[in-house]
């Protein structure tokens, strides 16, 4: 007689997958947590997209955004609103500035957990999320109070969410059109343009096209307009035409036919950001296509990367991050190929001896850009920058070893470990090092210090940061002429003007006998006392 078959579910087993998520979720938050908040804030962009956040507060104004106490028509608020939110909270400064990133990154090396499982494996899917939070331009943007990894996320998510479609969900397409919309309220309709045009590419590559009458289209579009297009159409009613011109027309449309801000770049623009911003896993993306290709199920990833690359290398406003949604992908493509060849490590020679070799390439790169942009500062940090890069080396050499010797899992182990190690080195010590070299906190600090209220506050030539570390609103100029002119509508109330000490001879042309109050960072602080008449001409 048989023995009866327990038809239990093995919770053991079950427990497993979920506790590999939870090491991978705690090594992911671990990178991207570690002395968040140690380092000033970067200018421009952290210091502005800090501020932006903090005159939500200030003006109590959740639709119209502000920088600098101007309305700031430039991205979408949801970001924003974040940041406010837990400055509101627990108060606005570096770490509550930059969380929201690092968590969406989080985030994001879960949602490529869950495509790799869902495409390939249980475990292609935590290699896929391992070598995503180990990407170094990756790990570099979670920790920056910018909204790239936000984005990213919000496209991965309708990713997923047209998929579970694919599969026959209808929430799963609602899902996707709910999440493009959260993207676009985070950085415009290039979230919705991306993931919609990637999937109609790939359709049209199965021959599926037909599989387009299964969407929801007309719940689909409202809860995407509802949740990605409301704000802009409180904009307009608010603030006019103007206010779609440079939100919509100007920094959306323009930034891709046209140059931002003088944000241009070759047609190779992005191959040198991949080639180092990729390390260590992109001398793995050759082997990881060319299996796809042979496989050829499926081949969502190579469309996504390949469209990615060449829709921001068409559009003629380039900035490094912009490429930030091709890391996921290619480490959905990369996760897979390592769970095909771990008990076949033949294959996977290639990909760790190419990551030594670009090891190389990356030192020489740090030394050439050190030493010809920053030479005095490459020289003082020379011996962190040595020490991290031998820490990768010996992670990047061991896995180059172990490799030859046919162990892929060592191999894999070691090339991981030197990374997180480099990681660790490069927040634990040569950022603190760097610190040295920005004092926007000490200059903030001091410029606020000397403010009393009344003031007229007049910056030439300030960084974004000396707004956001004095807590205060500036009347900010790049020319001179507009300096003299506030100076001079200012009348006998006292102002206090804040400017590179390199710009003391273009103050002293303004015919105000300006006092210094104070030098700091390369900065100065000059007062042009409460009661001093001098005459001003209207123009000069």
């Amino acid at each position: 007689m048989a023995a009866p078959v327990d038809s239990r579910p093995d919770r053991g087993a079950s427990r497993e997958p979920a506790r590999a998520i939870l090491l991978l979720v705690c090594l992911s938050l671990l990178l991207n947590l570690m002395r968040l908040g140690a380092s000033p804030l970067w200018d421009q962009d952290e210091t502005k997209y800090a501020q932006v956040a903090r005159e939500v507060l200030w003006t109590g104004d959740w639709m119209t955004l502000h920088w600098n106490g101007s309305p700031w028509f430039v991205h979408p608020p949801l970001y924003f609103w974040l940041v406010a939110a837990t400055g509101w909270l627990f108060g606005l400064g570096e770490f509550t500035a930059r969380v929201w990133s690092a968590l969406f990154g989080t985030g994001s090396v879960v949602l490529t957990y869950f495509l790799g499982r869902a495409w390939f494996s249980h475990r292609a899917g935590l290699l896929a999320g391992l070598v995503l939070c180990t990407t170094l331009q990756w790990f570099a943007q979670a920790r920056l109070a910018v909204f790239d990894t936000v984005l990213v996320f919000w496209m991965l998510a309708s990713v997923v969410g047209f998929w579970a479609g694919l599969q026959g969900s209808r929430a799963g397409y609602l899902a996707a059109f709910a999440c493009a919309g959260l993207g676009t309220l985070t950085k415009g309709p290039v979230a919705a343009l991306v993931p919609g045009l990637v999937a109609l590419a790939y359709l049209a590559w199965r021959r599926e096209l037909g599989r387009l009458r299964e969407v929801p289209w007309l719940w689909g579009l409202a809860l995407y307009a509802a949740l990605g297009l409301s704000w802009y159409a409180v904009g307009y009613l608010r603030h006019s035409s103007p206010f779609l011109a440079s939100v919509l027309g100007y920094y959306t449309v323009h930034r891709f036919v046209g140059v931002v801000e003088n944000q241009s770049g070759p047609w190779w623009y992005y191959v040198p950001v991949l080639l180092l911003g990729g390390v260590p896993w992109n001398a793995f993306w050759p082997l990881a296509a060319v299996w796809l290709v042979r496989r050829a199920q499926p081949a969502f990833p190579l469309v996504w990367c390949g469209f990615v690359f060449a829709f921001f290398t068409a559009a003629q406003t380039k900035l490094p991050n912009y490429v930030l949604g091709f890391y996921p992908m290619a480490a959905v493509a990369t996760g897979a190929l390592l769970d095909s060849h771990l008990d076949r490590p033949h294959a996977l020679r290639w990909g760790f001896w190419g990551a030594a070799a670009l090891w190389l390439v990356f030192c020489g790169a740090v030394a050439a850009y050190g030493l010809l942009w920053y030479p005095r500062q490459t020289r003082e940090l020379l011996g962190p920058l040595v020490v991290a890069l031998g820490v990768f080396g010996v992670g990047v050499g061991g896995g180059a070893w172990w490799a030859f010797r046919g162990d892929a899992r060592a191999a894999l182990g070691a090339l991981c470990a030197g990374t997180a190690a480099l990681f660790a080195v490069l927040v634990a010590w040569v950022s603190p090092q760097l610190d040295r070299y920005r004092p926007l906190r000490e200059v903030g600090a001091a410029a606020a210090s000397w403010a009393r209220p009344g003031d007229v506050r007049v910056g030439y030539r300030i960084p974004n940061g000396v707004v956001f570390y004095s807590g205060l609103t500036w009347r900010a100029y790049l020319d001179v002429e507009p300096v003299r002119q506030e100076l001079c509508r200012a009348g006998p109330a006292r102002a206090l003007v804040v400017a590179p000490t390199s710009e003391r001879a273009a103050l002293s042309s303004l015919g105000f006998a300006l006092r210094l109050l104070q030098e700091v960072g390369g900065y100065a602080v000059w007062e042009k006392p409460r009661g001093w008449r001098v005459s001003c001409p209207a123009s000069r």
